[in-house]
């Protein structure tokens, strides 16, 4: 049996904790691998103070060796919505039908990226436009899903947002 890995992408600075911490136990307790990257490898801090180990740079990240990968949101995530970098990783994990999850703010990274083009997912609210700007069906639920997509509203739907991407990488 081959054990299932994800990465889980981290802004360096002004993550959500709630939504990292949650995501990461549900996932975890599946049995799946969970390895954190950011823009560079070292300590991560969340919004209140959090801090967390980078274990694999942004540059290093290969969709060939995880199953998904979910991009937590908060404050911070905004300044990767335009990364380019991350941008070209999360176009191979899409090239390849891998799971892609995004929650908070993180959806405006795929939207930006091009990847939900015809594809509805949501947002937390204060994204809203943005999101729709990029051209993006937007949907006011918890959670959608939506081809190898998972996308949530916000920190008060992390756990169905964990549950989910933890289906959507069993099938």
């Amino acid at each position: 049996m081959i054990k299932k890995s994800i990465v889980i992408f981290l802004a360096k600075y002004g993550f959500n904790e709630v939504e990292y911490l949650q995501t990461r136990r549900i996932i975890e307790q599946s049995g799946i691998t969970i390895f954190v990257a950011s823009d560079n490898t070292g300590l991560c801090t969340g919004s209140k103070g959090l801090k967390v180990c980078a274990e694999i740079s942004l540059f290093n990240i290969n969709s060939n060796n995880f199953n998904g990968i979910v991009l937590i949101g908060g404050s911070g995530i905004k300044n990767y919505w335009n990364n380019k970098s991350l941008h070209n990783i999360l176009h191979k994990f899409s090239d390849q039908a891998k799971t892609i999850g995004a929650i908070c703010a993180a959806p405006v990274t795929l939207a930006k990226a091009g990847l939900l083009q015809s594809t509805a997912c949501t947002c937390h609210p204060d994204d809203k436009s943005t999101l729709i700007e990029s051209g993006v069906e937007h949907k006011d639920s918890p959670v959608i899903v939506s081809n190898n997509f998972v996308t949530a509203r916000s920190e008060e739907n992390t756990v169905d947002f964990a549950k989910t991407v933890l289906a959507a990488i069993a099938m």
